[in-house]
Parts: C-alpha cells; structure tokens; sequence
C-alpha cells in the first residue's frame, strides 16, 4: 500500500498544479477579454471609415451630376 505521507505529498502536488491551471486560465480570460473589445473597437472604426467613404463617394456624385453641363463646357471647350 501506499504510505499516508506519500498521499499527502500527491495531493499536495495535484493542488499545486490545479492553482498553476487556474492561474492561467484566468489570465487566458483576461486575455480573450482584452482581444473581445479590440476587435469590437476595430468593427465601429471600420464601420465610421465605409461610412466616411460611402458619403465621399455621393457627395461626387451628387456634384457631378449638379454641374454636368459645366463640367461638359469645360472638357469641349468655347
């Protein structure tokens, strides 16, 4: 059989390990955590740049098409 002494040190041993784990777990959450808001920060930005560039892109249209005839004047000359 196995001695009382030699259970305590497995179970001493097992307890260590078991709060290096969940060390470590906690700091992958924060981890997770962390990286979570970064890419939600990262969504709003990409989504104000699509925006920012859908607007640019009417706003030149929405000029072109109000000064077609100028703009034609001008490319066929006097």
């Amino acid at each position: 059989m196995i001695a009382e002494s030699e259970i305590r040190e497995r179970v001493v041993a097992l307890e260590v390990k078991v709060q290096y784990l969940t060390d470590s777990v906690n700091s992958m959450d924060k981890k997770v955590d962390e990286i979570h808001t970064l890419m939600t920060e990262a969504r709003g930005a990409q989504k104000a740049v699509r925006f920012l560039i859908w607007l640019s892109g009417t706003s030149v249209f929405v000029w072109g098409v109000t000064y077609y005839k100028a703009i034609m004047a001008v490319i066929k000359g006097p």
